[in-house]
């Protein structure tokens, strides 16, 4: 994908007022089916599908497209990893005409941009189109039948995740890497260069985000100066999908797909009772979590407490937050005491007459998140606790 920034900023301006369309104001023609879901739509990563440019003689073809780039996932090494996270649906309308680049006769009216290069969409009226059962996390995929003739594929809205690509796997995964992964393109000029988005691309060769990374000196990894028209910004590694020359994503662009699919859920599930309360031995006997876990490797989990004497402290643990919160702080920092956990909980008893906050504190350490400042690997229940005197 090849866009400019002015126009990259005019996509991203058109996706963020389509989200803020109230839900009577949307087509409810199209309907979203089920493909596979896995966990509740309001903590999973929810890709959605969406058909364009098919007509009613081609739907079986967008189907078996689906089927394919579906499996796909399942079999790729970060989206297979981290599938306990992502349920998948179809939006699957027939366009009136086949797509010919002109957006006329089909679903959203995606269309050729100029020079015959890029797919253009105004993102608020194809917002309009949407059911109003649309998951809030999801990524929309509108599969454009026949687009991989163009020079350069794809074009879509980053912070909102959302893409108009190509219907082959290789283009698929370079545009989620653009709305999942929030990753640059690694050409001069391509995308927008900022550290909220780039994790792989920096517009400073000072303290890139990558940097972690670089330790040993690993081949293909480094800072890389790269000259473009406008400006001049530096690059990560030298293999990766997003650069368009490697049929998969570096260790740099795999770090951020997996924060990227963490951005959208929580790894604490549920609560027993509900986070963020006052708990005694009345109301409760033990405090539990159900957690959110990927299919190849497992969560560290920590239960914590703290004796706290002041109302002040005891409502401190209304601030603690994925971000504020790490491993090594409740590890470290003084006050702080184990707790013995019972089958995912633990129990009052084991806590002195007193006011106590205890935390239960769950990070995802995989050897692919280097360092997560935004804290998304992470997550964090709180409980301030009430033991009365014996």
């Amino acid at each position: 994908m090849r866009i400019s920034r002015r126009e990259w900023l005019a996509l991203s301006a058109g996706a963020t007022a389509g989200l803020a369309l109230p839900a009577f104001g949307q087509d409810e023609k199209l309907r979203l089916e089920t493909i596979r879901e896995i966990g509740p739509a309001s903590n999973r990563l929810n890709f959605v599908f969406a058909a364009e440019g098919y007509d009613a003689r081609s739907l079986e073809q967008f189907d078996r497209t689906i089927s394919d780039l579906t499996r796909r996932l399942g079999e790729h090494a970060v989206f297979g990893e981290y599938s306990n996270f992502i349920n998948t649906y179809r939006i699957r309308e027939a366009s009136s005409r086949p797509w010919d680049g002109t957006g006329k006769g089909t679903v959203f009216g995606v269309r050729v941009g100029s020079q015959n290069q890029d797919l253009v969409l105004d993102w608020a009226a194809a917002a309009k189109k949407l059911p109003a059962s649309m998951p809030k996390n999801h990524v929309l995929a509108i599969i454009v039948n026949g687009a991989e003739a163009l020079r350069s594929k794809g074009g879509g809205a980053p912070r909102q995740g959302r893409l108009a690509t190509g219907s082959t796997w290789d283009i698929f995964l370079h545009e989620i890497g653009h709305a999942l992964g929030m990753l640059g393109d690694e050409y001069p000029d391509g995308g927008a260069l900022s550290e909220e988005l780039s994790i792989n691309v920096s517009p400073t060769g000072r303290d890139v985000p990558w940097a972690p990374l670089l330790e040993g000196s690993p081949r293909g990894l480094g800072i890389t100066k790269v000259p473009g028209i406008h400006r001049t910004f530096w690059k990560g590694e030298e293999q990766c999908i997003m650069a368009q020359n490697s049929n998969d994503f570096g260790p740099v662009c795999r770090w951020g797909m997996v924060l990227g699919i963490l951005r959208h859920v929580r790894l604490i599930e549920e609560s027993t009772p509900a986070r963020d309360q006052v708990v005694t031995p009345k109301t409760a006997d033990r405090l539990d979590i159900k957690t959110l876990a990927p299919r190849g490797h497992g969560l560290r989990v920590r239960w914590v407490s703290r004796s706290v004497a002041s109302a002040k402290e005891f409502a401190a643990m209304q601030f603690l937050t994925p971000k504020a919160v790490r491993w090594e702080t409740l590890e470290r920092e003084k006050g702080w005491e184990p707790l013995r956990t019972a089958e995912g909980g633990v129990r009052l008893s084991e806590l002195a007459p007193g006011r106590h906050i205890v935390v239960a504190f769950i990070e995802d350490r995989h050897d692919w998140i280097v360092q997560d400042p935004w804290g998304t690997s992470r997550d964090v229940a709180a409980w301030a606790v009430e033991i009365p005197e014996k």
